[in-house]
């Protein structure tokens, strides 16, 4: 059987099933507090890790070991657009690092993952805490490039145009079952708009409309899971 994972699960069935709230779009306003680089327009890099031990690959009986573990970057938070910079490279990776190990719990990363993401409601249920419930693929790579030079402001909300590229590689394991992906999707693109705003002295953002089905069906002209 072959595995069908929407952009959608990527970021909630796959990381303790947050829920990712709708904010609705917002015109282009002031550009975002200042900061040391003009352009973070393409590729988010990300290169804030600790290494323990010898890495090994996830299989279809066992996810990877001694992956790379996703840390805070120094300026992750601050009110600057280098923070929200890395903490947008810090939420991919986070998603990338649950991917390989199984690590799916509310507790990811020590919570800081969730930490960042603006929810105004989360799942209580601890289901997905249980070995059961562990899900990982062969080469799971989730990445964001950013459309503009800078984000754009209104009120207190941030916006961000942006495309997410999601790999999981041939095979995805839930429920202790590995499931093949078919070739043609094991890469897809999604494009929207990352939201964020900075509250209690971190960024938190909103992934909704990148997320949504409806936006890129209107994109790309029907909606695509991988």
């Amino acid at each position: 059987m072959s595995a069908s994972v929407s952009r959608r699960f990527l970021f909630t069935g796959a990381v303790g099933g947050a829920s990712i709230l709708f904010l609705s779009a917002c015109s282009s306003g002031a550009s975002v507090v200042a900061a040391e680089r003009t352009d973070y327009s393409g590729e988010v890099t990300f290169d804030s890790f600790r290494r323990e031990g010898e890495y090994t690959a996830p299989t279809r009986t066992e996810p990877a070991k001694n992956a790379p573990v996703p840390t805070l970057p120094h300026n992750v938070n601050e009110h600057t657009v280098a923070g929200l910079y890395s903490t947008i490279g810090f939420i991919a990776a986070s998603v990338t690092y649950a991917y390989q190990t199984g690590d799916t719990g509310r507790n990811l990363l020590d919570g800081e993952y969730h930490k960042r993401l603006d929810t105004d409601s989360q799942s209580s249920s601890d289901s997905s805490d249980s070995s059961d419930y562990k899900i990982w693929s062969e080469a799971p790579d989730i990445r964001f490039t950013l459309k503009d030079p800078m984000p754009t402001r209104e009120g207190d909300t941030y916006s961000w145009p942006a495309i997410m590229t999601a790999k999981l590689g041939s095979f995805l394991v839930s429920a202790g079952r590995a499931r093949e992906i078919p070739a043609e999707r094991r890469e897809q693109k999604y494009e929207g708009t990352i939201k964020a705003r900075y509250s209690d002295g971190v960024w938190r953002l909103k992934l909704e409309e990148l997320l949504s089905d409806d936006t890129n069906s209107r994109s790309s002209g029907g909606s695509k899971t991988i």
